[in-house]
């Protein structure tokens, strides 16, 4: 690895915050979101550093693009190479990223979440649940016409 780091080689761990906030909320958040909060939360030098550690770590088909100009676009650009990395690989060939300082661990507030994309799950969820509870009375009342028509014929 070119990137100077903890790694515990018999373990597989690497102390690295960015890495670790993302690969934790990656699942649970949108990517816009999760964007915005490294944004604001971690440097430009950390993100990229912690860019080349992920690549130097793994084996990706993915190139990995070196952008020249530091500016708040290209940190923005790295995340999202992050994110993307992240996503297209298995979770169990990467390494497991900790953070040292959870204090540097930026919260995720309500502000922070997409509404529209929760409340869209929201509605999926009451539609699956009206066609499991229509599914549970029509094989009710085939169970219950099925015992009927047995009494029926055990009573003939």
């Amino acid at each position: 690895m070119t990137s100077s780091t903890v790694k515990c080689a018999s373990c597989n761990l690497v102390i690295n915050e960015v890495l670790a906030f993302i690969t934790n909320k990656i699942d649970v958040m949108d990517e816009e979101s999760l964007v915005r909060i490294c944004l604001s939360a971690f440097k430009m030098e950390e993100v990229e550093k912690s860019k080349n550690l992920l690549f130097d770590s793994i084996t990706t088909d993915i190139r990995k693009i070196m952008r020249k100009k530091k500016s708040e676009r290209k940190t923005q650009r790295d995340l999202e190479d992050i994110i993307t990395v992240l996503k297209s690989l298995d979770p169990e060939s990467i390494s497991i990223f900790v953070a040292k300082d959870l204090h540097r661990l930026p919260p995720v507030l309500f502000d922070h979440l997409d509404c529209s994309a929760l409340l869209k799950d929201i509605t999926l969820l009451k539609a699956q649940m009206e066609s499991i509870k229509t599914r549970t009375s029509l094989l009710n009342s085939y169970i219950i016409w099925k015992l009927s028509c047995t009494l029926t014929d055990m009573t003939r």
